[in-house]
């Protein structure tokens, strides 16, 4: 993937795992709001199930937060590696073998 791809996936991340931190200090709302969503009627739950499904719902908001929060961190770290690595000087290896690659996916039609 390229720097650029690994730069916006982790924007997407961040944006992602914000929005999750906020539907897990809140899973009330975010519970009643899907149930709105989808057309569902919540009047026979009783306390300890909605207790529960918001408990299920801050879980699992705040693990995956925490997952796209990592996601974030590690294509950051690949994306300044890739631009570090394009923009240091290269080798004459380097460069013929670069060369070769483009000439061989020019003969393959690539």
């Amino acid at each position: 993937m390229s720097a650029t791809g690994l730069a916006i996936s982790a924007i997407l991340s961040i944006a992602m795992g914000i929005w999750l931190f906020a539907v897990g200090r809140d899973p009330k709302h975010w519970r009643l709001m899907w149930l709105d969503f989808f057309g569902i009627l919540d009047s026979d739950t009783t306390r300890e199930e909605r207790r529960a499904q918001e408990l299920h719902i801050r879980l699992l908001a705040l693990v995956l937060c925490l997952l796209l929060v990592a996601l974030a961190f590690s294509c950051s770290f690949w994306c300044a590696d890739q631009v570090r690595e394009g923009s240091r000087p290269k080798s004459t290896a380097e460069r013929e073998l670069e060369d070769l690659r483009r000439r061989a996916e020019g003969i393959l039609g690539r």
